[in-house]
């Protein structure tokens, strides 16, 4: 049997049999920083007269986005989940319980990030629903969005590419151990977000702001709104709605 890191198994298995989307509960700032995080190399600038004067070349620049508050949602199979990781482990280890829904509540309680590790949050409170009222294939959405999902373009929100989620992927990934490969693909979404400014000490500072936005969808998708407000798109075999 190939060696899987439990992680990169966990991972494949709760993202082949789900999709997460988000939405801010709060105004969002765009910064950047240069962070000198790795001394790559080094290089010497020879100036007349006044020695040699180091330049650093291993720094980079980040983009920062800060927010107070955000929505995280995730829409998981479980029974899916668990079939995942007992087909791929069958054989190899001796029979252990399913994953279960309080499992998941207990591990997103204690996380401490989204996305990439310098992306640092605090969970302030964990929900779990298990109904949603079907809104159509017309309404209003407050979460991000692909923009394939969609029939018509939009005039509203931001169209950004997005590091997309395992789900979005247009091949289905057999193998934890290709997931790494997949890392860095990017997809087209609609952010319901509009670019605002104000004068701030007498500077004109842009920031984002959260907003509801109309959107008609493809067939084979739906609106839902959730119970805490959250309006998103889901495919309709997913949810097992026709």
């Amino acid at each position: 049997m190939k060696q899987v890191e439990a992680r990169l198994l966990l991972q494949w298995a709760f993202e082949s049999n789900s999709y997460a989307f988000s939405r801010p509960l709060s105004p969002i700032k765009k910064s950047s920083q240069i962070w000198r995080v790795v001394w790559i190399e080094k290089g010497f600038l020879i100036e007349k007269g006044k020695g040699e004067r180091e330049v650093p070349r291993d720094a980079i620049n980040v983009e920062v986005v800060s927010l107070a508050e955000i929505a995280t949602y995730l829409f998981l199979h479980l029974n899916g989940v668990n079939e995942s990781l007992r087909k791929y482990l069958r054989g190899c280890l001796p029979e252990v319980g399913d994953v279960t829904e309080r499992d998941v509540e207990r591990a997103l309680q204690i996380a401490r990030v989204i996305g990439r590790s310098e992306m640092l949050a605090t969970p302030i409170s964990i929900e779990i629903f298990n109904s949603f009222n079907i809104i159509g294939s017309e309404g209003k959405i407050n979460t991000y969005c692909p923009l394939d999902w969609l029939k018509e373009v939009v005039q509203e929100g931001i169209m950004e590419d997005v590091l997309i989620h395992l789900r979005l992927l247009p091949v289905k990934v057999e193998d934890p151990l290709d997931l790494p490969k997949y890392r860095r693909e990017k997809l087209r979404f609609v952010l319901p977000l509009s670019l605002e400014r104000m004068i701030q000490n007498g500077r004109i500072v842009e920031y984002l702001k959260p907003v509801e936005v109309d959107v008609k969808v493809k067939d084979e998708y739906i609106i839902i709104e959730l119970p805490d407000g959250g309006k998103t798109v889901l495919p309709k075999d997913f949810l097992g709605v026709k």
